[in-house]
């Protein structure tokens, strides 16, 4: 099995030709990001599919939320749905993500369509039998998107560091050269110990359901 993260900039019509060339160049960076933080990313290079979407390749499909969460710290400036799709691969994977075909990339394009329609921009779509298990990352996705749409700036740094760098607040307070009690009572008050509580728990979920990463031995 594979992951497939299927990703469309949100309000791309609306940006002037400088603002398109900045995003571009910010999602490339955070793509690349993603490839020196997860092995399990495959593929090399990079680019836009169908003006301004882009995929990412996962050989963990447990790990494609945790991958899509380091893509939403990246890229705050600029918003995006998200397709999530998990299921074998018919051609590939090579160098190239575009080769590549199969189910996975299907799942993921249906679960992009629905995710234009959801509040919180992220949908997901399993094989038939793994329904249960997808309903579960949804509800999971959904409420870290509510979480994370009610912070303050200065909660989002706080998290951000926690999500993307794996800082403990000890840590983190040092980063942003914050009182100790000043950086912990920001983790609290933004939720960063329940936001990363759900998505080890979604992470073993999906390595439950999905076999990874021996799922991949054909």
């Amino acid at each position: 099995m594979y992951g497939v993260l299927t990703c469309d900039l949100a309000g791309s019509r609306s940006l002037t030709q400088n603002a398109r060339q900045a995003s571009t160049t910010t999602i490339r960076a955070a793509v690349q990001c993603l490839r020196h933080t997860f092995p399990c990313v495959l593929g090399e290079g990079f680019e836009f599919r169908f003006g301004d979407e882009w995929q990412v390749l996962l050989d963990r499909p447990d790990l494609c939320y945790t991958v899509y969460s380091h893509l939403h710290y990246h890229l705050r400036e600029y918003p995006f749905y998200c397709g999530i799709g998990i299921g074998p691969l018919v051609t590939g994977p090579s160098a190239n993500t575009h080769e590549a075909d199969g189910p996975a990339f299907h799942l993921a394009r249906a679960a992009l369509t629905k995710a234009k329609q959801a509040r919180s921009r992220i949908c997901f779509r399993f094989p038939q039998e793994q329904k249960v298990v997808e309903g579960v990352a949804q509800s999971v996705a959904d409420l870290l998107a509510t979480l994370r749409g009610g912070r303050r700036p200065t909660q989002e740094e706080v998290c951000k560091l926690g999500v993307l760098s794996g800082l403990s607040v000890a840590e983190i307070a040092v980063e942003l050269t914050l009182e100790r009690t000043a950086a912990s009572h920001r983790a609290r008050s933004a939720g960063l110990r329940e936001e990363l509580t759900a998505m080890q728990a979604l992470e073993r979920s999906l390595r439950c359901s999905f076999n990874s990463p021996d799922a991949n031995v054909s």
